[in-house]
């Protein structure tokens, strides 16, 4: 294969490679808006669901304490209530208590996922635009490299040959430039999505401590002998 079938060839593969990078940038764009929209929701969300946390754990430690006052009420025989109604009324309050501390830290790492999705969400779009321009450039460079097998092709002074074969090889440079700028956007975005992981693994951790928080009335765990 001849120099000029060669570079006919590459414009062939850029032009074809930009068109299909351009879709690609053109989808990521929209996926990060919709994911910008949905990490807000979670956000507001997370952020509503953190106070009806702590407001529940104001009341159960309320409840605690009233339940306390009953039975120092009921030592002293200012009322007449069964032992088993003041337990009863104690164990609910420290599980309720129980409970809402653990929704609230749940919803505080909650918060904290719906934060870093919306940082990826921006940083999606941010590299959707920076793939854009490589699409671009690369379109640019296609135009660039024909031009130059036009001009060497049909014999035109040197001088026009030498200064089109510059400009091609110049916006290679420019677009491996652009291309070593998107390696770095995407390993900011693995990094951001890495955080995501360990918060997910923390909140998992919250979530099987909320299992492990026995209801008053539940059976007792059988014992091994």
């Amino acid at each position: 294969m001849s120099d000029f079938s060669k570079l006919r060839s590459m414009v062939e593969e850029n032009t074809s490679l930009a068109k299909a990078e351009k879709e690609l940038a053109q989808t990521m764009k929209s996926l990060g808006k919709l994911e910008l929209e949905r990490s807000k929701a979670r956000e507001n969300l997370t952020k509503k669901e953190f106070e009806l946390a702590k407001v529940g754990e104001d009341m159960a430690l309320k409840a605690k304490d009233l339940a306390e006052k009953r039975i120092k009420a009921k030592q002293k025989g200012f009322i007449d209530v069964t032992d088993g109604e003041l337990k009863r009324d104690k164990d609910y309050a420290e599980y309720n208590g129980k409970i809402a501390k653990n929704r609230r830290e749940t919803n505080q790492i909650q918060e904290k996922i719906a934060a870093k999705e919306k940082d990826i969400a921006h940083e999606k779009m941010k590299l959707a635009d920076e793939k854009m321009d490589v699409a671009k450039t690369r379109d640019k460079l296609a135009d660039k490299q024909l031009n130059y097998v036009k001009i060497a092709s049909a014999n035109q002074p040197e001088e026009k040959k030498v200064k089109a074969q510059k400009d091609y090889l110049d916006q290679e440079k420019h677009l491996e430039k652009e291309k070593k700028d998107v390696l770095k956007k995407e390993r900011t975005l693995r990094e951001l999505e890495n955080q995501i992981a360990d918060l997910k693994k923390q909140l998992s951790i919250k979530i099987s401590e909320k299992e492990n928080i026995r209801h008053p009335e539940s059976p007792p765990t059988p014992t091994t002998v």
